[in-house]
């Protein structure tokens, strides 16, 4: 279970994602977003960070097309920003096996490639995955 500053950081980047998508719309490219996303959420007063020094994940990305998280918001949750038309079971298994090196943090995948925002973002753990 989840506790409640965890909840509430979740909350704030989910609504900052809403409301850029509502701005930009579905399709813009991945720096747009990220870059709004960033400035958003500072914004907002939370600390973003990009992701630590390149893993062996994001080598992974570059031969299996598998999100890597983008940045870290709050020292609690790895976001990862993709543009596709869905998001595959394969991409959740990937950053489940990155979180089991990072035991700390859980991820969010935003797609902002979907029409719907909301069927776009998936909260993913170390060992399950839901929308």
């Amino acid at each position: 279970m989840l506790d409640a500053s965890t909840v509430t950081i979740i909350d704030r980047v989910i609504q900052a994602a809403k409301n850029i998508h509502l701005l930009l719309g579905p399709r813009c490219e991945i720096k747009q977003y990220c870059s709004q996303l960033v400035s958003q959420l500072k914004h907002d007063g939370l600390q973003v960070l990009p992701l630590d020094p390149p893993s062996i994940y994001e080598r992974l990305e570059t031969i299996q097309n598998a999100p890597v998280p983008t940045l870290v918001v709050e020292k609690t949750l790895a976001v990862e920003i993709v543009t596709k038309d869905r998001v595959l079971p394969h991409d959740m298994l990937i950053l489940q096996q990155f979180l089991e090196m990072r035991p700390h943090l859980l991820a969010l995948i935003i797609n902002f490639g979907v029409p719907d925002i909301q069927k776009g973002i998936f909260l993913v753990e170390r060992d399950s995955a839901t929308n």
